[in-house]
């Protein structure tokens, strides 16, 4: 199986801190997004009950999709 590459990308406030990157290879396929929240802009964080519930709902809709809410 061939090789895929693997990308970044760093954001603040929205706005790109990097260009795209690439930082490796993978055999694995598919999208990881990390989101880790800024306290500036999201105060003191997300309601865990309104995660899951929306978590379940889109597993439900795609059930091969992951979601993992650490925290």
């Amino acid at each position: 199986m061939p090789s895929s590459s693997v990308f970044r990308q760093e954001y603040k406030q929205g706005i790109p801190q990097t260009g795209l990157l690439t930082v490796g290879l993978t055999q694995d396929t598919g999208t990881s997004v990390t989101f880790k929240p800024e306290t500036e802009m999201f105060g003191r964080g997300f309601n865990r009950v309104q995660l899951e519930e929306r978590r379940q709902q889109l597993l439900s809709a795609y059930p091969s999709l992951s979601i993992l809410i650490y925290g």
